[in-house]
């Protein structure tokens, strides 16, 4: 039901369906011509939700789709309470819709009467069909212009229908069906008549009115939320591959941060915020292809693993589309940055590859959109090989895809010497990890952040022996680089001896074993 969309349901058993509904025809088939048949709206006589339904004619979808996704996230609904979601959520949802764009019930007028006829649930309208249209009262907490401009032009355009306005929509939720029957004249007959729904949780009131209810859970009943297949940049990293936190910890500020060191030190780069921010948006850019190497890598896992690490949403957004979409956010985002660079630093950007020899003028934006492409390309390339090639050689192949996801604005920008240490440093310390968990060890006993700071002090004296310069005149983005390591080193530092700590003290003493030994 929308009251509970998003929350976790039980797994649907289609015997006890299949049983259940024979019960059920059994039962209307011997009913009186008197015999009022209450049949709940979303998942039992529509098999998906008719709130997201309306939600997903929104448009433009790309905002819309955002918007919902964050109020998903923030969830204010749940200042109101414990039952706050219940009572609250499609209410708040509704009410976006209707404010920023009431011409959505326009479009999903005209739209509805055919998403009903697909989206009915044929077995139930099978059963009823013996049941004249009007002795079946649909009685649903979905809006009342909603639900009419799905049954349009249905036989069940006839029956009544008790369903809240957008305004009722809280309180109709906080009272209950039988509440919501009441106020419409009618009332359930015990011994005569007959309720139908898929929620015994939320429908406890008008199923414990009437002798003859039942629970029916379809197994067909569509889940989807609106615009849960909608492509949104960086949404599978966040929601699927991973975790919010990870997309900002990691991706945010741990990736993002060693590109914009490695490369902004060349050329006074770091100093000079139209390059940098041109930067930033050119590693968004390779990280939605990026993405879409996640989707496939997940998809490749499922397949073919006997314990793929799966995210614990992947068998929600196992459908969930990613191309073409990733890749045209992907130009957006490199025609910004070029964009941003300015007439002299796509100039500057195209010479750095020899594009000023070939090009110049008002192509040179094409021509580095060109070249950016082919990166894009190239990266997508290397991250299907990783993922087409065995187990066992994919620690080999994780190498040369993270050589290339974070030396790709190489191609417009120069690096350090120190910066490439740095990206050298970053790729040991990912690819370590991977190694020991492939060889099936456990990749949470190393520091991984530790292994990153080794890696780069190690590689330090290589700079200055290949400068031929002294120790003593270490520069400042060395030490800066130093300094960023040293912080991300340092929380992971701490929580390794606290466990460790931790245990220690839980393990008993070596007095108190020799006891238990002997």
């Amino acid at each position: 039901m929308s009251d509970r969309k998003g929350h976790s349901a039980p797994s649907i058993d289609p015997v006890l369906a299949q049983a259940r509904a024979a019960r059920l025809r059994q039962t209307l088939a011997t009913g009186s011509e008197s015999q009022k048949v209450f049949v709940d709206f979303d998942h039992t006589l529509f098999l998906a939700n008719s709130t997201e339904a309306f939600l997903a004619a929104a448009r433009p979808s790309i905002l819309f789709a955002l918007l919902l996704k964050l109020f998903g996230a923030a969830q204010p609904w749940a200042m109101a309470g414990p039952n706050g979601r219940f009572v609250w959520r499609d209410a708040v949802r509704v009410g976006l819709v209707l404010i920023l764009a009431p011409w959505t019930v326009w479009l999903f007028s005209q739209r509805a009467p055919a998403i009903f006829r697909t989206q009915i649930n044929a077995r139930l309208d099978d059963i009823l069909a013996r049941v004249p249209a009007h002795q079946i009262v649909i009685v649903s907490f979905g809006l009342r212009f909603v639900l009419r401009a799905l049954l349009k032009g249905s036989r069940y355009e006839d029956s009544t229908l008790v369903a809240p306005q957008f305004f009722e929509l809280p309180a109709s939720r906080r009272h209950g069906k039988i509440a919501m029957i009441e106020r419409a004249g009618l009332a359930i007959r015990r011994n005569e008549d007959v309720v139908i729904t898929d929620s015994a949780k939320d429908d406890a009131d008008i199923l414990g009115a009437a002798q003859a209810s039942f629970v029916i859970r379809w197994p067909e009943q569509i889940e989807t939320g609106a615009f849960e297949t909608q492509y949104l940049p960086f949404f599978y990293t966040a929601k699927v591959k991973r975790s919010p936190g990870f997309l900002i910890r990691q991706v945010f500020l741990e990736e993002l941060p060693i590109v914009i060191l490695a490369f902004g030190f060349a050329q006074g780069l770091l100093f000079d915020v139209s390059r940098l921010a041109a930067l930033t948006l050119l590693f968004l850019s390779a990280f939605l292809v990026y993405e879409i190497g996640y989707a496939e890598n997940d998809r490749v896992g499922a397949a073919t693993e006997a314990k793929p690490k799966l995210g614990k949403h992947f068998a929600r957004y196992a459908d969930y589309r990613m191309e073409p979409d990733a890749w045209l956010w992907a130009l957006v985002f490199a025609a910004a940055a070029f964009i941003t660079l300015g007439a002299i630093g796509r100039e500057t950007a195209a010479a750095h590859i020899g594009l000023d020899r070939v090009v110049s003028g008002e192509w040179t934006f094409a021509a580095l959109m060109a070249a950016w492409f082919a990166v894009l390309i190239l990266l997508r390339a290397v991250f299907g090989l990783f993922n087409a090639v065995r187990l066992e050689w994919r620690v080999f192949a994780y190498l040369p895809l993270h050589i290339v996801k974070y030396l790709a604005p190489v191609v417009f920008f120069s690096i350090t010497a120190a910066g490439l240490a740095l990206v050298a440093a970053q790729i040991v310390r990912t690819w370590s990890m991977y190694a020991v968990r492939r060889a099936g060890g456990d990749e949470m006993f190393l520091p991984s952040q530790f292994i990153r700071l080794c890696f780069f002090i190690m590689l330090v004296p290589v700079i200055f022996v290949a400068q031929d310069r002294h120790p003593a005149q270490a520069d400042w983005p060395i030490l800066i680089m130093l300094a960023f390591c040293i912080v991300r080193a340092i929380p992971e530092g701490m929580r390794k001896l606290g466990t460790e700590k931790h245990a220690a003290e839980a393990s008993p003493s070596p007095v108190e074993r020799v006891p238990a030994q002997a």
